[in-house]
């Protein structure tokens, strides 16, 4: 049998196909395409004990880092306390003129949603933080207030929580 000068010979059943010689393709058919990639499974047994090693090791990294994940959210440190190492002292000042003082902004918005008609956490935070933002000069857009809310203050003096 003569070979054309782009035709490759299937590696599952061995019949001739046309490829481009720049092709990476080794089968000629879907069939024999999902006949390969059954050989090639965790399953299949064409895998060396090196790469079956390595992809228990990759899942059980997955593993580890959701348990990571857990813990770090029950540390005093990183999880959603007034403790957590990022948290700022804000005091802040309502409509109605009445000053709140606390650590941890996000962890605030939570406890005091009620105040602002029960809006997500996030967006409660995320308008303080454009507040201060403009404060600073830090955006293009100068902002007074949120929601008719102020801040007074914000500090990075949590460190006295420890």
């Amino acid at each position: 049998m003569s070979r054309s000068r782009n035709s490759k010979t299937c590696v599952i059943c061995g019949a001739s196909f046309y490829a481009p010689p720049s092709s990476k393709r080794v089968t000629c058919s879907p069939t024999c395409s999902h006949l390969r990639r059954k050989q090639y499974t965790p399953t299949g047994g064409n895998w060396s004990e090196a790469s079956r090693e390595a992809a228990r090791i990759r899942a059980l990294g997955q593993e580890t880092l959701a348990m990571d994940t857990a813990v770090a959210l029950k540390s005093p440190k990183s999880g959603p306390f007034v403790t957590n190492l990022n948290a700022k002292r804000w005091r802040i000042r309502s409509r109605e003129g009445i000053e709140y003082e606390f650590n941890n902004l996000l962890l605030w918005a939570r406890e005091n949603a009620h105040l602002f008609d029960n809006a997500p956490a996030t967006t409660i935070a995320n308008g303080f933080y454009t507040l201060k933002r403009s404060m600073e000069g830090k955006t293009s857009r100068p902002t007074s207030g949120y929601k008719g809310w102020t801040i007074c203050e914000v500090t990075d003096d949590s460190e006295e929580l420890y």
